[in-house]
Protein backbone atom coordinates (compact mmCIF):
# COMPACT_ATOMS: atom_id res chain seq x y z
CA UNK A 1 0.00 0.00 0.00
CA UNK A 2 2.89 2.40 0.62
CA UNK A 3 4.15 1.41 -2.68
CA UNK A 4 0.97 2.83 -3.96
CA UNK A 5 1.33 6.65 -2.48
CA UNK A 6 3.80 8.12 -5.07
CA UNK A 7 1.84 7.44 -7.87
CA UNK A 8 -0.97 8.39 -6.19
CA UNK A 9 0.54 11.30 -5.47
CA UNK A 10 1.99 12.18 -9.11
CA UNK A 11 -1.58 11.64 -9.87
CA UNK A 12 -2.92 14.22 -7.75
CA UNK A 13 -0.16 16.62 -7.96
CA UNK A 14 0.88 15.68 -4.56
CA UNK A 15 4.13 15.94 -2.90
CA UNK A 16 4.26 13.25 -0.42
CA UNK A 17 7.35 14.31 2.06
CA UNK A 18 8.94 10.85 3.72
CA UNK A 19 10.86 13.26 6.32
CA UNK A 20 7.25 14.22 7.85
CA UNK A 21 5.32 10.75 7.25
CA UNK A 22 5.54 8.49 10.20
CA UNK A 23 4.46 4.73 10.83
CA UNK A 24 2.82 3.41 13.82
CA UNK A 25 2.26 -0.16 14.44
CA UNK A 26 -1.08 -0.47 16.94
CA UNK A 27 -1.93 -2.94 19.12
CA UNK A 28 0.89 -5.78 19.63
CA UNK A 29 2.81 -5.43 16.93
CA UNK A 30 6.60 -4.18 17.72
CA UNK A 31 7.67 -3.06 13.90
CA UNK A 32 11.20 -2.22 14.72
CA UNK A 33 12.39 -5.14 12.61
CA UNK A 34 11.72 -3.94 9.03
CA UNK A 35 12.03 -0.94 7.70
CA UNK A 36 9.25 0.70 5.77
CA UNK A 37 10.59 3.20 2.77
CA UNK A 38 8.36 6.21 0.73
CA UNK A 39 10.05 7.35 -2.44
CA UNK A 40 12.91 4.90 -1.23
CA UNK A 41 13.88 7.06 1.71
CA UNK A 42 12.96 5.35 5.40
CA UNK A 43 9.73 6.18 7.48
CA UNK A 44 10.35 6.65 10.98
CA UNK A 45 8.62 4.25 13.71
CA UNK A 46 6.91 6.40 16.41
CA UNK A 47 4.58 5.15 19.21
CA UNK A 48 2.39 8.18 18.96
CA UNK A 49 0.73 9.72 15.58
CA UNK A 50 -1.32 13.01 15.45
CA UNK A 51 -3.81 12.69 12.68
CA UNK A 52 -6.41 15.46 12.04
CA UNK A 53 -5.35 17.89 14.86
CA UNK A 54 -5.48 14.56 17.64
CA UNK A 55 -2.30 12.41 18.68
CA UNK A 56 -3.14 8.62 18.71
CA UNK A 57 -1.29 6.21 21.11
CA UNK A 58 -0.10 2.52 19.85
CA UNK A 59 -2.96 0.92 21.73
CA UNK A 60 -5.40 3.05 19.90
CA UNK A 61 -6.15 5.56 22.34
CA UNK A 62 -6.17 9.53 21.87
CA UNK A 63 -3.14 11.07 24.06
CA UNK A 64 -5.15 14.22 25.37
CA UNK A 65 -2.22 15.61 26.86
CA UNK A 66 -1.01 17.79 24.38
CA UNK A 67 -4.90 19.31 25.08
CA UNK A 68 -3.97 20.52 28.38
CA UNK A 69 -0.54 22.11 27.32
CA UNK A 70 -2.54 23.67 24.52
CA UNK A 71 -4.58 25.22 27.27
CA UNK A 72 -2.10 25.88 29.58
CA UNK A 73 -0.21 27.99 26.97
CA UNK A 74 -3.51 29.69 26.11
CA UNK A 75 -4.04 30.83 29.27
CA UNK A 76 -0.69 32.18 30.27
CA UNK A 77 -0.80 34.36 27.16
CA UNK A 78 -4.15 35.94 28.10
CA UNK A 79 -3.06 36.63 31.29
CA UNK A 80 0.17 38.08 30.27
CA UNK A 81 -1.29 40.67 28.67
CA UNK A 82 -4.55 41.39 30.55
CA UNK A 83 -1.76 42.07 33.26
CA UNK A 84 -2.27 42.45 36.85
CA UNK A 85 -5.48 44.67 37.12
CA UNK A 86 -7.44 42.44 34.90
CA UNK A 87 -11.11 42.32 34.47
CA UNK A 88 -12.07 39.13 35.71
CA UNK A 89 -15.03 38.46 33.34
CA UNK A 90 -13.30 39.20 30.37
CA UNK A 91 -10.50 37.28 31.33
CA UNK A 92 -13.39 34.33 32.03
CA UNK A 93 -14.49 35.15 28.12
CA UNK A 94 -11.19 35.30 26.83
CA UNK A 95 -10.43 31.53 28.38
CA UNK A 96 -13.86 30.31 27.20
CA UNK A 97 -13.20 31.27 23.93
CA UNK A 98 -9.20 30.82 23.19
CA UNK A 99 -8.46 28.05 25.40
CA UNK A 100 -11.70 26.07 25.52
CA UNK A 101 -11.66 25.61 21.70
CA UNK A 102 -8.00 24.85 21.07
CA UNK A 103 -7.79 22.10 23.65
CA UNK A 104 -10.97 20.43 23.21
CA UNK A 105 -10.10 20.10 19.39
CA UNK A 106 -11.43 16.22 18.76
CA UNK A 107 -12.91 15.59 22.65
CA UNK A 108 -15.36 14.34 20.85
CA UNK A 109 -13.69 10.84 19.91
CA UNK A 110 -11.73 10.63 23.51
CA UNK A 111 -12.08 7.96 25.74
CA UNK A 112 -11.81 9.21 29.04
CA UNK A 113 -11.97 7.37 32.52
CA UNK A 114 -12.69 9.34 35.85
CA UNK A 115 -9.09 9.70 36.51
CA UNK A 116 -8.55 11.86 32.68
CA UNK A 117 -11.42 13.34 33.83
CA UNK A 118 -10.47 14.57 36.81
CA UNK A 119 -7.38 15.92 35.40
CA UNK A 120 -9.32 17.93 32.80
CA UNK A 121 -11.29 19.08 35.63
CA UNK A 122 -8.30 20.26 37.80
CA UNK A 123 -7.02 22.52 34.86
CA UNK A 124 -10.05 24.33 34.43
CA UNK A 125 -10.62 24.97 38.05
CA UNK A 126 -6.96 25.89 38.50
CA UNK A 127 -7.15 28.41 35.55
CA UNK A 128 -10.41 29.70 37.80
CA UNK A 129 -8.46 30.17 40.87
CA UNK A 130 -5.65 31.85 39.13
CA UNK A 131 -7.99 34.64 37.43
CA UNK A 132 -9.88 34.97 40.48
CA UNK A 133 -7.12 34.80 42.78
CA UNK A 134 -8.22 32.01 45.13
CA UNK A 135 -6.95 30.38 47.20
CA UNK A 136 -5.77 26.86 45.94
CA UNK A 137 -8.21 24.99 48.38
CA UNK A 138 -11.16 26.58 47.62
CA UNK A 139 -13.97 25.13 45.51
CA UNK A 140 -14.67 27.33 42.15
CA UNK A 141 -17.90 26.31 41.54
CA UNK A 142 -19.55 28.92 43.17
CA UNK A 143 -17.15 30.87 41.02
CA UNK A 144 -18.60 28.65 37.80
CA UNK A 145 -22.21 28.94 38.60
CA UNK A 146 -22.09 33.31 38.96
CA UNK A 147 -19.95 33.22 35.48
CA UNK A 148 -22.61 31.07 33.92
CA UNK A 149 -19.85 28.13 32.95
CA UNK A 150 -19.57 24.82 33.12
CA UNK A 151 -17.52 22.36 34.82
CA UNK A 152 -14.88 20.86 32.41
CA UNK A 153 -16.06 17.56 32.36
CA UNK A 154 -19.75 18.70 31.04
CA UNK A 155 -18.44 20.89 28.64
CA UNK A 156 -16.70 17.21 26.89
CA UNK A 157 -20.14 15.40 27.40
CA UNK A 158 -21.74 18.11 25.87
CA UNK A 159 -19.81 18.18 23.10
CA UNK A 160 -19.99 14.70 22.81
CA UNK A 161 -23.58 14.83 22.94
CA UNK A 162 -23.68 17.73 20.39
CA UNK A 163 -21.93 15.47 17.94
CA UNK A 164 -24.24 12.58 18.26
CA UNK A 165 -27.36 14.86 17.91
CA UNK A 166 -25.60 15.97 14.77
CA UNK A 167 -25.11 12.61 13.37
CA UNK A 168 -28.46 11.20 14.42
CA UNK A 169 -31.36 13.54 14.46
CA UNK A 170 -33.80 10.85 15.13
CA UNK A 171 -32.53 10.61 18.58
CA UNK A 172 -33.78 13.89 19.52
CA UNK A 173 -37.30 13.03 18.54
CA UNK A 174 -37.10 9.61 21.04
CA UNK A 175 -35.40 11.69 23.54
CA UNK A 176 -38.49 14.17 23.01
CA UNK A 177 -41.07 11.49 23.16
CA UNK A 178 -39.36 10.22 26.44
CA UNK A 179 -39.45 13.55 28.23
CA UNK A 180 -43.16 13.97 27.77
CA UNK A 181 -43.84 10.91 30.25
Amino acid sequence: MVNSCPAYGTCWDIKINSVKSQCIGFGNCQPSTFTVTLNESPIQWTHKLKYLGCFFNQNCTVDYSNSVQKFNGNFKNILSALGHNRNEISAVDLVKSYCIPSSLYGCEIWTLGSSDYHKMYVIWNNAFRKVFRCCWRESVSCLLYYCKVLSMSYIIDQRKLITVFEEHPHVITVLQGLCRF
